[in-house]
């Protein structure tokens, strides 16, 4: 039998998920403070790594650096959602492996950051612009 433990490991962290500026949904999240829960296909990605540039959160989370800048990193309490949280599966869900730690993506970055999803809707705590220093708490 296999047990998740993944709610037990992100007890009590913060959770971490980084926006490129140039997102369809930056200025309803610098608003509201809400990213909005998910019905049906696709999931919200998120780490526990705090990065203080968006060069490394890119390259880290392989995330395509020419569909975002990454310049906004979301920070919200994991306890909030953390029944809802799991690991993803590889190759943005297409595969059949989970991969706990990013690595598909190779063309992207170096990988090497955990990562989690969740389809949960997500209240912040803070958006912090990470270019700028710009914060908006809620």
């Amino acid at each position: 039998m296999l047990v998740d433990s993944t709610p037990e490991l992100i007890k009590g962290k913060t959770g971490y998920r980084y926006i490129g500026s140039q997102s369809i949904f930056i200025e309803e999240l610098k608003q509201t403070g809400v990213i909005p829960a998910i019905n049906g296909d696709g999931e919200h990605y998120f780490t526990l790594s705090k990065f203080d540039n968006s060069t490394e959160a890119i390259s880290k989370l392989q995330l395509n650096g020419a569909m975002t800048d990454a310049f906004w990193r979301a920070e919200f309490e994991i306890d909030k959602i953390r029944s809802s949280v799991s690991f993803p599966y590889a190759n943005w869900g297409e595969a059949k492996n989970i991969e706990v730690v990013t690595r598909s993506y190779p063309n992207y970055g170096e990988g090497g950051a955990i990562q989690f999803t969740t389809k949960s809707q997500t209240k912040l705590l803070r958006l912090v612009n990470i270019k700028t220093g710009e914060v908006i708490t809620f």
